[in-house]
Formats: C-alpha cells, structure tokens, sequence
C-alpha cells in the first residue's frame, strides 16, 4: 500500500520529499523526522486496531503540531473515516489509490500553505457545563481575564452558546454582530472584517451571541474556518460552549484543544455528568482531552469532588470554591470576578496550569515548499 501510494505522489505531486517513518507497537512514535526539517503534511496510515493511530491522528491535530494529517485506511471503512475526521484528519485515502481521491487533498494543503506559512498558532479552551446553572459564563469570563492578566497576550473570549448566549448580560455587553456572522462569512474573514464583530473590553476581545436563539447545525462546518481564524490571531481562545448536546457544539469542543466540563456538587448535575461523559466519547472526543472541574465544591452539602470522581469513574481535574459575593459583585458591575476574590485565584492556578501544558516544543524553521511524511506500521 505504502509503495503504490508512493507512486501517486511522485506523479502528481513531484516537489514533494516523502519520509517514511516505521513504528512498532509498544516503541514511542518519533513524529519529528531526521534532519531538523518541518513535515507540512502527515499521510497516517490508520489499520488494525485503530485507537493508538487515532491517537496520534489528534495529537498532530493539536500544538505544537497543527500540520494537515491525511488517514491511509486499509479499506472501505464510513465509520472509521468518520472518527478520523472527528479527531482532525483533513481527509481518508481508500486503495485502490487515484488521483481523483488525492488531488483535492492536495489542492487544500497547497493552499494552506501559501495562505497561512507556518508559525505559533493560538490555544483554545471550551467551557461546558453539565447542566444549566453550574456557573459555566462566570468561568469562561474569569479564566479570559486571568490568562490575559498572566501572559499578557492576546485573548479572545467567544460566546458559541446559541441558546444562552450568557456573555452578553454578564459583561453587559451589546452588539448588532455576532458569532452567527462570523460562520456566516468564515471564509472570506480577514482583519477589517473581525473587527467589526468582536467587542473589545476589558483587554481582550469578546465575539458574543446572537440576542436570540439561532439554528446552528447548519453552519457547524464554518466552525473549523472560524477557529482557524481565531487561532492565527490570539494566543488563546476561551469558548463558552453552553451544553453539549447538539452536533454544533460537539464539533466546537473537538476543534478545542482542551473541554473544562463543569458541574457542581448537586446529585443532579452529578448525575447529569455520567449522562453526557459517555455521549462525548461516543461523539469521537478523546477522554484525554475532557477535564472534569467541580464549582462550589466547599458547601456543606452534596456530592464531594472525591466521590464525584468516583461515582463518575473519571477524576475530578479542578475545584472551584463557592464565593457568592464576589460573583454577585461581578455580575452587578459587568466584570470578570475580582482577582483578589477566592474564586478568581483559583481560577487563576487553573490559568496558569493551562499555560504550562501549552508550552511549545522549540521548532525549527520550516524548509520550503512542502514536505509530505509518510507515518506507517500501524
């Protein structure tokens, strides 16, 4: 298979170099190739057992990585496609191989490659909340404005609820734009275009929702073009996801690098909780990227976070302490939760955790044209 996909690419596309990398199970996949070169595309032969190629199908698909990767599937597989595409794949080859399946795949990444040269791309972070009234907006809106007050970079925090739309009457915010305009247009965005949908304050930049519910399992495949967009302009993205019960904001937390799935000590948002973990994985999320984050976990009564964890089989990454004063007074004057309050400082470690997991791994500077690497041996 390796050879006879080889051969397509030499033909029809001779300025690629193609690499091939071996790997065996139970040996540590060496994803950088010799000589300090930079892949620009990932041909990831997914077969056999599929969930360690998977694996590393979104491990490419997220920092410091981000590189298009195209699945090579043994055979005719809709339902193994279908997970390769929602954990990052740009696209699956199926033998026999053909130049019809292979030139609109090289089309895309040729075109990425002169519209967007490589470089630091930005993280993004979901908030999700178990189930209404676990304080999701107050942590999207707090952990915004610590992760600009630590690295003071640029920040975006972005309202995709699109029933809720919370943002908005916490910050007491208004704008005849919102993120239904940015799908709407996502791929002809550019700077004058982004301007005039976002609302600066606060020092970072703030994309609302509508004033009004919308439908959007329509417009979930701008959501990537959206993202794209945001991650080549801010160093971090916090999106307040709302619950994650439609198709639309499934996709949302895939193309997140990170889901802080919020619920509280109460045995019904704990019981909503072991509801929705099992429909994310079956959704195609990676467990590893879902971080369980209990709020208000200091009241006397309800579910303790070590029993939580245990109840749920999934530990609880995060505690929030309940702090209603200082939330109120957040509310009422339209701001993120003060710095100094006890909530804001753990949200503050939480930030900060956040910024030490992202750290890039040095690379070095890209060759260039575009290098394609050919990743078998599952």
């Amino acid at each position: 298979m390796g050879s006879a996909l080889a051969a397509l690419l030499k033909a029809e596309a001779p300025e690629l170099h193609l690499i091939h990398i071996p790997w065996e199970p139970g040996r540590e996949l060496q994803l950088r190739p010799p000589g300090g070169v930079e892949p620009r595309l990932y041909l990831l032969e997914v077969a056999g057992p599929a969930e360690e190629p998977l694996a590393v199908l979104e491990r490419l698909s997220r920092p410091p990585w981000r590189a298009p990767v195209v699945a090579v599937l043994s055979r005719e597989d809709p339902e193994l496609a279908l997970r390769c595409m929602r954990r990052g794949a740009w696209g699956c080859l199926v033998p026999p191989f053909t130049a019809d399946q292979l030139r609109p795949i090289l089309s895309r990444v040729f075109r990425r490659a002169a519209d967007h040269p490589p470089g630091p791309t930005g993280s993004a972070v979901c908030v999700a909340p178990a189930k209404g009234a676990c304080g999701a907006t107050v942590l999207a809106v707090t952990l915004a404005d610590q992760l600009r007050r630590a690295v003071a970079q640029r920040v975006l925090l972005a309202d995709f609820d699109a029933v809720a739309g919370a943002v908005a009457f916490n910050l007491k915010l208004s704008s005849p734009h919102s993120f239904a305009d940015a799908l709407r247009h996502a791929p002809q965005l550019d700077g004058d275009l982004w301007r005039g949908l976002v609302v600066s304050k606060l020092e970072f930049d703030i994309l609302l929702a509508p004033d009004a519910p919308v439908d959007t399992e329509e417009d979930s495949s701008s959501l990537a073009l959206v993202l794209a967009y945001a991650r080549r302009n801010y160093d971090w993205i916090v999106a307040d996801g709302g619950t994650l019960g439609s198709g639309y904001s499934v996709e949302l937390a895939r193309l997140c690098d990170r889901i802080l799935f919020l619920l509280t000590p109460e045995p019904a948002s704990v019981y909503a909780a072991k509801r929705w973990l099992p429909h994310l994985l079956a959704s195609g999320l990676s467990r590893s990227k879902i971080l369980l984050v209990m709020n208000r976990c200091n009241r006397s009564q309800g579910i303790g976070a070590e029993q939580a964890g245990a109840a749920l089989g999934w530990p609880i990454h995060w505690t929030l302490p309940e702090d209603p004063a200082a939330v109120q007074t957040a509310l009422i004057e339209g701001k993120p939760v003060a710095p100094a309050s006890a909530y804001a400082k753990q949200v503050k470690r939480l930030a900060e955790s956040l910024l030490e997991e992202s750290q890039p791994v040095p690379r070095p500077a890209a060759p260039k044209g575009l290098l394609s690497l050919f990743s078998g041996g599952f």
